[in-house]
């Protein structure tokens, strides 16, 4: 069987996504290290993205959402967690998330395990597995 070059930023999506519900429900005296976790986490992954992902993909409209997210993440680092702004800064970063995180899913991936064949999903593979080590990330998420 061919590599799922998609299975590991899938599961950075849940990882990230299961960080926006921590912080989202956490105790404000407890979310800094949360807040710095997502921020390092989703900024690697967005990277990795935009590296390894979005080239073989053709993908433009994932850059704008990119930006969306990063600018969602920028004010939820800016404001304090027991803040007024700070819920409602999380919830959008979470809603920019989760369009981001809809779009690879039900639309990017499934397109590219279809239209590229099984040397094209391994090369993708390993450009993953390449970035992420580039960035400081486990090569596989085995969690």
């Amino acid at each position: 069987m061919p590599a799922d070059p998609t299975a590991v930023l899938r599961a950075d999506h849940r990882t990230i996504e299961r960080l926006l519900r921590e912080i989202a429900d956490g105790d404000p005296s407890a979310l800094p290290p949360i807040v710095q976790e997502l921020a390092t986490v989703l900024q690697a992954h967005l990277e990795l993205e935009e590296r390894a992902l979005y080239p073989v993909a053709e993908e433009q409209a994932g850059e704008s959402e990119h930006r969306q997210v990063r600018s969602a993440l920028i004010q939820v680092q800016a404001l304090s967690p027991d803040g007024p702004g700070f819920g409602a800064a999380v919830a959008e970063l979470a809603a920019a998330f989760g369009h981001h995180v809809q779009d690879l899913e039900s639309e990017v991936f499934p397109r590219l395990v279809e239209e590229l064949d099984a040397t094209g999903l391994e090369q993708l593979d390993e450009a993953i597995a390449d970035g992420r080590r580039q960035l400081g990330l486990p090569a596989r998420d085995d969690g």
